[in-house]
């Protein structure tokens, strides 16, 4: 530690584009995560991709999403 440094540095770009994403925060359950996505991909049909962030490790067997999972919910 060093007395007077501080870094105070933010992801303004990132943080401005999260909120055109889905945002699965607090999705905590696989049922909450794939409403999320549905629900998501429903309302922006244009979009060639489903993005988003912030989902939860526990929500997930084995902690993370799969291709497979993915690939079922929005084929």
């Amino acid at each position: 530690m060093l007395p007077g440094f501080y870094d105070a540095h933010v992801h303004l770009s990132a943080g401005g584009l999260a909120l055109d994403q889905a945002n699965l925060a607090e999705a905590t359950t696989g049922e909450a995560v794939e409403q999320t996505i549905h629900a998501w991909a429903d309302a922006n049909p244009g979009d060639g991709w489903v993005r988003g962030g912030g989902w939860l490790y526990s929500a997930f067997e084995g902690g993370q999403p799969t291709r497979q999972l993915l690939d079922r919910l929005v084929p």
